[in-house]
């Protein structure tokens, strides 16, 4: 288990957890889909501060200090 921001480009991860996310942004995120288990495939790495991955077919960007407090872990092939 790791976080949002130490993943790789281009991989496949499970969401498993929020860390230190106030309650408001939590619920954003739950109401997006991101939900434990989902899947979710990292597009790139921190540039300008963002972090872009896709969830249930949508592009969603995160601010760098938010994504870190994303969980993941990497789907095994």
């Amino acid at each position: 288990m790791s976080p949002l921001t130490k993943a790789k480009k281009d991989t496949m991860l499970v969401f498993s957890a929020f860390r230190n996310i106030v309650d408001s942004e939590k619920q954003k995120l739950t109401v997006l889909g991101l939900i434990p288990g989902e899947r979710i495939m990292l597009l790139n790495e921190a540039k300008n501060g963002y972090i872009t991955f896709v969830l249930k077919g949508s592009r969603i960007a995160l601010d760098y200090h938010i994504a870190g407090e994303i969980i993941v872990n990497e789907v095994n092939k």
